[in-house]
């Protein structure tokens, strides 16, 4: 059977919603995971699922009419390996590639003033790749679509907490993380952002 959409790091099966929303039906698709557990998951779940390596995909150039590869990228051990298993995705994508991750790119500016935002030191989050760097580095020869997802204009938002949190916090409480001083920023801060690439 040729699947028309592969999920790549599919774990639980949420981005299948993704590729709904393109059109495609859960049977369609097939989800890879390098961890063996979340994969018989997966399967015994109903899904159609395979172990495979991001970074080395067992598949033939333009495979699939789509890759999902959502919050992903920053779970890979180095930025090389990142853009290897994005350049994977491109590689065995006909059409569409639909990529979501964290924003990290106003890191230094937060802590800077003393925050910092709750996933930016999670321990699983080893590749901090920022936008500026897959737009004009892993995506300069590619036509894409950029949505940039709930602005962060002040430390109020429960994403921010203060730099003396403690790594793998989540959103602000004020009974874990302490009191935080309230104060807007001077610059574009967001939670995280979706690129549709186009071949």
């Amino acid at each position: 059977m040729r699947y028309k959409f592969l999920d790549v790091g599919c774990k639980i099966g949420g981005s299948f919603q993704v590729a709904k929303s393109y059109g495609f039906e859960k049977n369609e698709g097939l989800g890879i995971d390098i961890n063996e557990t979340h994969v018989k998951n997966f399967i015994d779940a109903g899904y159609n699922g395979l172990v495979a390596d991001a970074t080395n995909l067992p598949f033939d150039d333009n495979s699939f009419d789509l890759v999902i590869f959502s919050h992903v990228l920053e779970h890979l051990p180095t930025e090389e390996l990142g853009k290897k298993a994005l350049d994977e995705c491109l590689r065995v994508s006909s059409k569409n590639i639909f990529l979501a991750l964290p924003f990290f790119d106003e890191d230094n500016y937060l802590n800077s003033l003393n925050f910092k935002t709750y996933y930016s030191d999670w321990t699983g989050h080893t590749n901090k790749v920022h936008l500026k760097t897959i737009l004009e580095k892993y995506l300069k020869n590619y036509k894409y679509e950029l949505t940039l997802k709930k602005k962060i204009t002040d430390s109020g938002f429960s994403e921010i907490l203060p730099i003396t949190a403690p790594k793998d916090s989540h959103h602000y409480d004020k009974k874990l993380h302490g009191d935080k001083k309230i104060i807007s920023f001077d610059r574009d801060i967001w939670r995280e952002y979706i690129i549709k690439v186009v071949k």
